[in-house]
């Protein structure tokens, strides 16, 4: 079978509906936020008594813009980070020291910096010896984070809705050709 995404009409998670076709949705009692998957109208819910307070009361909507907003601004952000007696610095600590709760929340990414961990295996491919994906030098900079990062674009939530993804995994050179292939022949 070669189902796509948009053929997707019900999630259920531990006996809770948790995505899926606004009637299927409702019919299972859950009541989440709309949102569009390739033009076709989806529900999502992600309502839970265990949610972590910091994230639990953010919608996709609002997650998704405020992250695509931090994406943009990463030189800007990063140059805050560097000097941490700025006043937005400053006004951040302060609201943070008011907080029950003390918690910190990092990024850390594997590109920028050898953390010990990757994202991607690197394991040969069958009867090959050579390690797939790109090699990297483990060697530390003095270069501010500022002068490393760009800004990015955040990428559609979902296949159906980004025409360049296909592109992208034609590209990747950590996949082999029959994945890469593979994928095209679905869509």
């Amino acid at each position: 079978m070669q189902a796509k995404e948009t053929a997707i009409r019900l999630v259920m998670i531990h006996g809770v509906a948790r995505y899926g076709t606004p009637g299927l949705m409702r019919r299972f009692g859950a009541v989440g936020e709309l949102l569009r998957i390739g033009r076709l109208k989806r529900m999502i819910f992600l309502q839970q008594e265990t949610v972590d307070p910091s994230v639990g009361s953010l919608s996709l909507k609002t997650a998704t813009s405020m992250l695509r907003e931090a994406l943009l601004r990463l030189p800007e952000l990063a140059r805050e980070l560097e000097q941490p007696k700025t006043k937005h610095r400053m006004l951040l600590a302060k609201l943070a020291s008011a907080l029950p709760v003390s918690q910190e929340w990092t990024l850390a990414l594997d590109e920028l910096e050898d953390s010990g961990m990757d994202l991607r295996p690197r394991l040969p491919l069958p009867g090959e010896r050579e390690l797939t994906g790109a090699s990297r030098g483990l060697e530390r900079t003095a270069v501010p984070l500022s002068e490393i990062v760009v800004p990015l674009k955040l990428d559609p939530l979902t296949v159906a809705d980004d025409s360049a993804f296909l592109d992208r995994i034609e590209n990747q050179i950590n996949l082999p050709n029959y994945v890469k292939i593979g994928i095209n022949t679905l869509y």
